[in-house]
């Protein structure tokens, strides 16, 4: 919060995978809660950690639901954006309030892993598909988990300046 409150900073986010750089889709099996499979009889989507801000700061639509919230913390209901790629899954219905599941062990390195063998979300936001990896790479089905739920995971800052970017090299030493 100490960063997006400097005066060149119009938005600031934690990732735990910044953009375009050398890095891989995971890919975790996921089941949504109606039981819904593919044909291959699962199907799969590449996990991520993102604090709130992050598609603002992206400059990535929104396109149903909201972003995550202060709200999202500890304790509460856990939840996901997905992005428009991930929402084909439901098959035409709207995915926001549906809940989906993936093996605990696919995010049981965060400081707050799930107990029990499924990790369930409720999709809470659809954003538009982006291209997180490569440009020559197809875009996969996403889904983000909010940074206060699984803290440890985000540890990239991706800061947004109405100046020059080293500029708030400063701010963000602060910050950090």
């Amino acid at each position: 919060d100490r960063l997006r409150t400097s005066p060149r900073v119009r938005s600031a986010a934690l990732t735990a995978a910044v953009p375009q750089s050398a890095i891989q889709p995971g890919n975790a099996p996921v089941t949504l809660e109606r039981g819904t499979t593919d044909a291959a009889g699962t199907l799969s989507a590449d996990p991520n950690v993102v604090s709130d801000q992050y598609f603002e700061t992206l400059e990535v639509p929104l396109l149903s639901g909201r972003d995550f919230t202060a709200g999202d913390g500890p304790g509460s209901t856990p939840v996901a954006i997905i992005n428009r790629s991930m929402a084909a899954f439901w098959e035409g219905s709207d995915p926001i309030g549906q809940r989906f599941s993936v093996p605990s062990s696919i995010i049981g390195n965060a400081a707050r892993a799930p107990a029990g063998p499924e990790a369930v979300f409720t999709v809470v936001g659809v954003a538009e598909d982006f291209r997180l990896y490569s440009v020559d790479q197809e875009i996969a089905a996403q889904f983000y988990l909010p940074l206060r739920q699984f803290p440890g995971n985000g540890t990239r800052i991706l800061p947004k300046t109405t100046a020059d970017p080293f500029s708030i090299v400063p701010a963000m030493e602060e910050a950090v």
